[in-house]
């Protein structure tokens, strides 16, 4: 990310069930992974975001700003998926 300007900040965190992150048994649709990243965003402050995601992230990043309440934050979103996707 050094590439980056310095007023860009990097954020990642581990979707539920990745990682780090809980594992619980239900909850897996791209819904309930936009809500955490959501809620992710709530937790640490961060009102404007531009979103990136490869594969099913690319369907996440796409479902964040459709379910947010307009003027709640300024989307902007990149997503890669596959043509044969879900």
């Amino acid at each position: 990310m050094a590439a980056l300007p310095e007023r860009i900040h990097v954020l990642a965190f581990d979707q539920r069930g990745r990682g780090d992150a809980s594992k619980p048994a239900a909850g897996y649709g791209v819904r309930d992974f936009a809500d955490d990243v959501r809620a992710f965003m709530d937790a640490v402050g961060l009102p404007v975001a531009v979103l990136v995601g490869a594969s099913s992230g690319g369907y996440v990043a796409q479902r964040v700003p459709s379910t947010t309440p307009a003027g709640r934050w300024l989307w902007r979103y990149a997503s890669w998926t596959s043509p044969t996707g879900p």
